[in-house]
């Protein structure tokens, strides 16, 4: 699909319409640096993988395959969730009535 130059700029147009004239340069630096991280991640991957190919005398071997062991099974541990539980203050019991000595009746 080919666009022709009107085609183009209306599509800038909705684009700078859509994202607004300030956030535009901002979009643009995010991806360009999005794309240099992305750039230097692949080649970092080629330069180890040739690393990992290149003897360290310099002379050239064959790869020999070395035998992994599986990991060995764990246990798998019961997960204990303790949940605290609001404790609410109990009132102080009142005291007691303390017998009172004498009569009151006055008399």
């Amino acid at each position: 699909m080919d666009l022709s130059g009107s085609e183009l700029l209306i599509v800038l147009l909705v684009i700078v319409v859509l994202f607004g004239s300030t956030r535009l340069p901002k979009l643009a630096r995010s991806l360009g640096e999005a794309q240099r991280e992305f750039r230097r991640g692949v080649s970092h991957a080629h330069d180890d993988r040739d690393e990992s190919r290149q003897p360290a005398s310099g002379v050239p071997t064959t790869p020999t395959a070395t035998p992994v062991a599986a990991p060995a099974p764990t246990a798998i541990e019961p997960t204990v969730v303790v949940t605290p539980v609001p404790v609410t203050p109990t009132p102080a019991p009142s005291p007691a009535p303390t017998p009172t000595t004498g009569s009151t009746n006055g008399g």
